[in-house]
């Protein structure tokens, strides 16, 4: 084993140390609705070796930053389907296509025709996390790769085949020219990816 890699839990704490600082003030009571919002997460977070005031403190600041959907957890009993198209009509619905990590052709950002798109990820968000781009744009990834490598496929599968294989694993940027037609999944650290779906997919048409 490589003593310079890093174990999940010490993984986890360093990440959730980067976290710390970052959120602004927020009122006491969208405080009071996350950590109510957020308890069964926490509890996930604890269990991977992260003190519990910890996985509070930095669940609730991402709750505060995105909305109670944040500590939504997710044990694969339902699933949701969404029928808007990319362009509001009023007579037709786009097919969404197959869905993997949660993302389709309805669900997607629609970058088609944009030369460059920039998905930037922090703990624990990409950001757009699901796209559509035209065959041939440049899609540049920018954060700290070490602490949230790149690894392309569904998780926890490794697709070798994939755009964004082999995993990047250090830098704060990167480009991929995307020129296969279909969905190109990606994700992080495993733990991540079970804890906060810090995942996404690139749709190329």
């Amino acid at each position: 084993m490589n003593p310079r890699r890093c174990s999940p839990v010490f993984s986890t704490a360093l990440a959730l140390a980067v976290l710390a600082g970052t959120a602004g003030a927020a009122p006491l009571a969208t405080r009071r609705a996350c950590r109510s919002a957020c308890a069964t997460l926490v509890e996930r977070c604890h269990e991977l070796g992260v003190r519990r005031v910890a996985c509070r403190r930095q669940l609730v600041r991402r709750c505060v930053r995105v909305g109670l959907d944040a500590c939504t957890v997710d044990d694969g009993a339902s699933t949701t389907t969404t029928t808007f198209p990319f362009e509001s009509t009023t007579t037709t619905t786009l097919d969404p296509g197959p869905t993997v990590h949660g993302c389709n052709r309805n669900e997607a950002e629609d970058h088609r025709g944009e030369s460059l798109v920039v998905v930037q990820f922090i703990p624990f968000d990409y950001a757009p996390e699901c796209i559509v781009v035209s065959s041939g744009t440049t899609v540049r990834f920018e954060g700290d790769f070490r602490t949230f490598p790149l690894v392309g496929g569904e998780v926890p599968d490794e697709d070798p085949t994939s755009p964004f294989n082999p995993p990047v694993r250090t830098g704060l940027s990167h480009d991929f020219v995307l020129t296969t037609p279909g969905i190109h999944p990606y994700f992080t650290e495993v733990a991540w990816t079970v804890l906060f779906h810090m995942w996404g997919a690139v749709i190329v048409e």
